[in-house]
């Protein structure tokens, strides 16, 4: 203990140990704890109503990561749907058809309401998931997106959204 009175981090020969490095060291503890909790412990009951999936509940870094993970999910298939031409076009009787129906052919990046990605994000979803059990196979999309995690994914688009403004 002598050279860390006298002497500090250098004396140490720990250039990193400095106010500011120190408070970084320590957060990595908190993070690996973190995880080896999540992995020890797993998710929350109630993970869904909060985060994208049951990992993103481990830290707030990866709650982010998968967050965004989920949204270029979203945004690349909405895109891919509408290169080519997914339209849905229920033959239900009723009102069920008509709020099924839906055309993809708009841009979701470009789009500034993310209310109206998540609205036709949800229909093909829907679709693509019963088509797939069917055939005995699991959802394309298995998530359930409650109003927090629409409300993180609505948040990453605005960063994106920015980014692509340049600002």
């Amino acid at each position: 203990m002598h050279h860390a009175r006298t002497g500090g981090a250098k004396a140490l020969d720990e250039p990193y140990r400095s106010p500011l490095g120190h408070p970084r060291h320590k957060i990595g503890h908190y993070y690996w704890q973190a995880l080896a909790r999540y992995h020890r412990d797993g998710p929350p009951s109630d993970w869904a109503l909060t985060h994208a999936s049951a990992y993103a509940t481990s830290h707030p870094w990866e709650d982010f990561a998968d967050s965004f993970a989920h949204y270029l999910h979203i945004v690349d298939t909405l895109e891919m749907a509408a290169y080519f031409g997914v339209r849905l076009r229920p033959v239900l009787p009723g009102p069920e058809a008509r709020a099924m129906a839906a055309e993809l052919k708009f841009d979701p990046i470009s789009a500034g309401d993310f209310t109206a990605i998540i609205d036709a994000w949800l229909k093909p979803t829907d679709v693509a998931n019963n088509l797939k059990r069917c055939m005995g196979s699991a959802d394309l999309c298995p998530c359930t997106l409650s109003e927090t995690v629409i409300g993180k994914l609505g948040l990453i688009h605005a960063l994106v959204g920015e980014r692509r403004a340049g600002l």
